[in-house]
């Protein structure tokens, strides 16, 4: 029963974390950079659900340009920007742009974004190559790029999350009521989730709502062990995934700056295990919400339907 709790807390603190940095708004949490560093049997299907795994794209100054202008399109739709906040959009797009040319001009950064895209296309290369050491050698390396990788998005992708925190800073109270009663009404609403209880177009949000909310459920059915077998086997395959996407040596190379050094085995896959384990114990009728569900109602239906001598009920 104490780990079943554990596990179940564990689920429930992490999915809720993630909701609230949603509802916050400033730093959505994504699962974009864990898929980004995916390694194993399963990267090139995991990472195949990225717009941009690589960073390349965000790379180049138009594809940073690109992104400014979809974040705009996507906060006038969302909020019905007014003339000036249009304005004062535009002019924090062109302070932007002096420091994009700022940054891609930098003799030393573009030696690092040279260097980057050689290496990562000799990567692409080596991965799909003979013989097995040049793709053992290729994994090690990958792992190394990724660091760099973040190193140049960090300067980038703080660009668009300057520009939405811009806009956003200057919404007026009704617009943010409005957008609030227009996204977030029905259950969604009377839940307080930060976002619609929908299907998302775009693989990266559906593997984000999939996420947060499974962690979620998961781990407040175990803490309080209602359908405790179900909700175990749910957290299991969940982390599976997680396992999956970043297995560590020799299946993959593990996630980079990971403190813990893994042969087969990590603490997905021990949390996965201990969850399996949970799925065929009944804990939670013997401490939890399920006793109460077997004790009013199960065992009664088994004794009517089944004609099977109950105690409780007999003596009831």
């Amino acid at each position: 029963m104490l780990l079943r709790v554990a596990v179940g807390w564990h689920f429930l603190y992490e999915g809720l974390w993630k909701i609230d940095t949603h509802r916050k708004g400033t730093n959505k949490w994504s699962a974009e950079g864990y898929i980004a560093n995916s390694s194993g049997p399963f990267r090139a299907r995991f990472r195949s659900h990225l717009d941009d795994p690589d960073g390349l794209e965000r790379l180049e100054p138009a594809g940073a340009a690109s992104r400014w202008e979809l974040s705009l399109a996507e906060l006038d739709r969302r909020y019905t920007l007014t003339d000036e906040q249009q304005t004062s959009a535009r002019a924090k797009v062109r302070e932007l742009e002096h420091a994009k040319e700022a940054f891609f001009n930098n003799p030393s950064n573009k030696g690092k974004l040279s260097a980057y895209r050689e290496e990562i296309q000799t990567v692409i290369s080596d991965e799909a190559g003979e013989p097995r050491f040049k793709r053992d050698h290729a994994k090690d390396r990958r792992k190394e790029l990724a660091k760099i990788r973040d190193e140049l998005l960090a300067t980038v992708d703080g660009w668009t999350k300057s520009l939405r925190e811009h806009v956003t800073a200057e919404l007026t109270p009704e617009q943010i009521e409005r957008d609030s009663k227009e996204r977030f009404g029905g259950l969604a609403g009377r839940l307080g989730l930060p976002f619609k209880l929908e299907w998302p177009e775009r693989q990266i949000d559906q593997d984000n709502l999939v996420t947060m909310l499974g962690l979620t459920i998961c781990g407040g059915l175990l803490v309080v062990g209602l359908f405790s077998r179900l909700a175990a086997l749910g957290a299991a395959v969940l982390i599976g995934m997680f396992y999956a996407c970043n297995p560590p040596t020799p299946l993959g190379s593990g996630l980079p700056g990971d403190p813990g050094h893994y042969l087969f085995v990590n603490k997905e896959l021990i949390e996965c295990l201990a969850a399996l384990v949970l799925a065929t114990i009944p804990s939670g009728r013997w401490l939890g919400l399920d006793a109460l569900i077997r004790g009013l109602i199960t065992r009664r239906l088994t004794a009517i339907f089944w004609k099977t001598p109950d105690d409780a009920i007999v003596k009831a």
